[in-house]
């Protein structure tokens, strides 16, 4: 019963991380689009399940066909979907039901959003991050995890340690990059946010390197930092004490 709970959370979830990628970097009004995470799905069927409460799919809209009664297919969609999904499920697995749960799994979709939105527009954007301070400050003193010092220390030493590579090499990393560090720290605090650098550093150095053997060492390629850091972060959330206690405090 708890996992089919989950499952329906992270339903809602993912058609609420959909929307917002969907319509924060235009500055659209957040439900302009609420029938796009409904992808594939015939249209008798989504009328049936949102027209009562969200009104009408709009029958001019770009990601209907000719008709109007179905939606084109996305591949982020279903993969935000699964990946709510899957994240739900992962802290409920961890912490069970308790005020522990709910903060990890905002922080966890929220990170989610923010990879989804790199990838496509290769931004992090400051309101999404400025929005999220207050909640993270909120929780920390309640919740199982990081202390509320702990927090801060993690969040400087994230934001100063990305801040000096950014300088380091100017356009390597944008200050997006930068801000969400610390933001992460925040979430995993000292010495979490170590691991999750750790595995950022790898994850994308890794994928750095098989972009480099795709394109035959071309000059002038880039790709989206972000969504190693919120693989760092998703990691550490759940298994950041593990790994550093067996593999990184001896």
């Amino acid at each position: 019963m708890a996992y089919f709970i989950m499952l329906l959370v992270g339903l809602l979830a993912g058609w609420l991380i959909n929307l917002a990628v969907d319509t924060i970097p235009d500055r659209l009004p957040f439900f302009s689009g609420w029938y796009r995470p409904f992808y594939k799905l015939p249209t008798v069927l989504v009328k049936s399940i949102t027209e009562p409460l969200l009104g009408p799919i709009p029958t001019n809209s770009p990601d209907a066909d000719d008709e109007g009664k179905k939606l084109a297919p996305s591949l982020r969609h279903q993969a935000v979907w699964v990946g709510s999904i899957l994240l739900g499920w992962l802290t409920y697995f961890h912490f069970g039901f308790s005020l522990t749960t709910l903060a990890m799994t905002l922080y966890a979709w929220f990170f989610l959003a923010i990879a989804a939105i790199d990838l496509e527009q290769r931004k992090v954007y400051n309101r999404m991050l400025l929005a999220a301070l207050p909640v993270i400050l909120l929780f920390t003193p309640f919740i199982e995890g990081p202390t509320l010092l702990s927090a801060l220390v993690g969040g400087l030493f994230g934001f100063i340690l990305f801040l000096i590579l950014a300088l380091i090499k100017p356009g390597g990393m944008g200050m997006g990059d930068v801000k969400l560090a610390g933001v992460i720290g925040l979430v995993t605090g000292f010495p979490g946010i170590i691991v999750a650098i750790l595995i950022c550093i790898f994850s994308g150095g890794v994928m750095a390197a098989l972009l480099l053997l795709r394109t035959k060492f071309k000059r002038g390629q880039t790709m989206a930092y972000a969504p190693y850091l919120v693989l760092g972060a998703w990691v550490t959330l759940f298994y950041g004490s593990e790994i550093w206690a067996t593999y990184l405090a001896r």
